[in-house]
């Protein structure tokens, strides 16, 4: 008796016959950030190529985050 085939997990690496095309989108927060925008884009596309994806276009925003710890002297508390 053979057994039906088994069903992938939503764990398990599945790829299209036609890679789906995807976008990507990196962010560099601060210069304390411990992954490079470089980094994060190889491991989405790593990902992404598991799966079936192929990126076909990057977004990225290596700037710092809005975060800013000076306020007007009226807002400070000392």
């Amino acid at each position: 008796m053979t057994k039906p085939p088994i069903e992938p997990t939503s764990n398990e690496v599945q790829t299209a016959a036609i890679p789906v095309p995807a976008a990507q989108y990196v962010r560099m927060s601060t210069e304390h950030q411990q992954y490079s925008t470089s980094n994060q884009a190889d491991a989405i596309r790593d990902y992404a190529v598991k799966r079936g994806y192929e990126i076909v276009r990057t977004y990225a925003d290596e700037g710092k985050s809005g975060l800013n710890l000076s306020f007007p002297i009226g807002a400070r508390e000392d």
